[in-house]
């Protein structure tokens, strides 16, 4: 499961570009459905506006509700108002799944609450234009209980943490190198297996830093303190080398006993060598 995030000024154009047909890839401009064409967009409903969202009425209904939220005079926080107010997200599965609308559905709601925004007004579309099945989320970033902004902190980071899960508990795993990289250190934390956890992140590069090591953590552990705990065991281990360096190389690296350098194209061995 591939997400993709983007934050924007206003549900409006997201909503138009979602039920329109997309843009020509070579000149940009907004592409019009030819005659006797089945729409590539689909509307799979909403949550949080109290009424099912079914239609063009209902759709059009639900985006006035979110634009009107979004005023800086509705929303709460005065001192500091939200300006991108839409998420628009996007929910893109493996070629050959199928999942049905329902699944569709339940994969943006699961992915809402992974971000804190269970409580979000949003709308789901799904599109028929690529050989992959996927959907787009057009949600509002103002929480319609306190009318304050859900946060966006590490909501990427978050969202793939999420994929990975949900790819698991759904016996979807993507069959895509870096996806599978990617399962391999989630199953690794679970197992709290630091040897391969560092296997899996020198795999291709020699070296890594301790801020890709705590992003890899991140992906299975959420309490800081827990993290910091495991991060520390596997920093500490014999088999974790730090390495000394010179010149040019900025961040502190590690590396697997074993192996050599920094594993950046302008370091001299002999400045990064313990």
């Amino acid at each position: 499961m591939m997400v993709h995030i983007v934050l924007g000024e206003g549900v409006t154009g997201t909503i138009r570009y979602l039920m329109g047909e997309g843009n020509d890839r070579e000149t940009g401009e907004r592409r019009t459905l030819a005659e006797g064409a089945a729409p590539r967009a689909e509307l799979l409903g909403g949550q949080n506006f109290g009424f099912a969202v079914a239609d063009a009425a209902d759709l059009d209904l639900a985006r006035r509700m979110m634009e009107w939220s979004a005023r800086p005079e509705n929303q709460a926080g005065r001192a500091k108002t939200c300006v991108k107010d839409c998420l628009h997200m996007s929910l893109s599965w493996e070629k050959g799944q199928e999942p049905s609308e329902e699944e569709m559905i339940e994969a943006a709601q699961s992915l809402l609450k992974s971000l804190g925004m269970e409580g979000a007004r949003a709308v789901f579309v799904a599109h028929s234009d690529t050989t992959h099945r996927h959907m787009h989320v057009a949600a509002s970033r103002i929480d319609p209980a306190t009318r304050k902004t859900f946060s966006d902190f590490e909501i990427n980071l978050k969202s793939q943490a999420w994929g990975l899960h949900w790819e698991r508990d759904h016996g979807q795993r993507s069959q895509n190198e870096n996806r599978q990289k990617q399962h391999k250190i989630l199953d690794a934390i679970e197992a709290r297996d630091g040897a391969a956890i560092v296997a899996a992140l020198t795999e291709r590069v020699p070296t890594f830093t301790a801020r890709e090591l705590d992003k890899a953590l991140r992906l299975g552990i959420e309490d800081k303190r827990e993290l910091a705990k495991f991060k520390g065991e596997i920093l500490a281990h014999q088999n974790v080398i730090g390495l000394r360096l010179g010149g040019r190389c900025g961040r502190a690296r590690y590396r697997r006993a074993g192996g050599e350098g920094c594993g950046r194209a302008h370091c001299r061995r002999d400045a990064c060598r313990i």
